[in-house]
């Protein structure tokens, strides 16, 4: 593990932004915390673009020291959008995750 205990907490939260390969999440009370996906969920999406989208409930160890988090899992999504990637891909591209209202 990358870090020691005892600057590492287990959170959970919800994923409000994506950038690149940075996440936003919000826990429930709380601040948004800047979070990096661990190397096997990218994996797990083999076919979608992107393992984790917004709306996703996420598990994730935030090192204090760094200010930067790690995504360790992915709860189940009680519903999802999606897409074609693009027109030569087979791949499709999730949008959004866990909608409740949509306008």
């Amino acid at each position: 593990n990358q870090f020691s205990h005892s600057d590492v907490f287990e959170r959970e939260g919800v994923v409000i932004k994506t950038t690149g390969s940075w996440y936003a999440v919000r826990t429930d009370p709380g601040p948004i915390f800047q979070c990096k996906i661990k190397g096997r969920l990218r994996q797990l999406g083999s076919k979608s673009t992107n393992p984790i989208v917004v709306g996703d409930r996420v598990h994730f160890h935030y090192d204090e020291d760094h200010k930067t988090g790690v995504i360790t899992s992915i709860s189940e999504r009680k519903n999802f959008i999606v897409r074609k990637a693009s027109k030569l891909s087979k791949l499709s591209q999730i949008i959004a995750a866990n909608i409740d209202q949509a306008m």
